[in-house]
């Protein structure tokens, strides 16, 4: 669960494929974001995009700074934006080919842009990259390698000027 910056929203992850918002001073559940309702084509696309027949649990939620958005990590690594006072899911992210704990995101402090890690198969050895994605355009700002193995946290700094990732590879980039 996390609390939107403005502590009005409480958001939880729930297995079934929803997010649920509940009101945080009266504590009663409000809204709820649903993929059943909602779904978009993934960027980059899925490969195996058959396999989702089923509503994927989610793990992870996460407000933006301004808190208008909140992002949704899935156990199979698929990531969800969805903009919080429409209640609209506005992009589907694919950016890794292993499980949920295998991607992390973060938001810019101005909210206009989204860190997400993730991993494709190399030529012979897996590749690790940090995509940044502009959340108006929804299209790939710039993607950042680097590490040897799995990237296990991204944060950018407080003006949003750098981004720093920590690496299984004991680096930080």
């Amino acid at each position: 669960a996390t609390l939107s910056p403005d502590g009005e929203w409480i958001a939880a992850a729930g297995e079934d494929g929803t997010v649920y918002l509940w009101q945080a001073s009266r504590g009663t559940l409000e809204r709820t974001l649903d993929l059943r309702h909602q779904r978009l084509q993934a960027q980059p696309p899925l490969a195996n995009a058959g396999q989702f027949s089923r509503l994927p649990r989610l793990q992870r939620v996460l407000f933006s700074p301004d808190g208008k958005h909140l992002v949704a990590i899935g156990q199979n690594s698929q990531v969800w934006l969805w903009a919080v006072h429409s209640q609209t899911l506005t992009a589907e992210f694919q950016p890794s080919t292993q499980d949920a704990d295998s991607v992390q995101v973060a938001f810019s402090p101005n909210s206009q842009t989204l860190a997400i890690t993730g991993q494709e198969s190399g030529d012979s050895e897996p590749v690790y990259f940090t995509r940044l994605w502009n959340i108006s355009t929804k299209r790939i700002i710039s993607t950042l390698r680097g590490h040897t193995a799995r990237i296990s946290a991204v944060q950018f700094n407080r003006d949003g000027s750098m981004l720093v990732t920590a690496g299984a590879d004991s680096h930080v980039r």
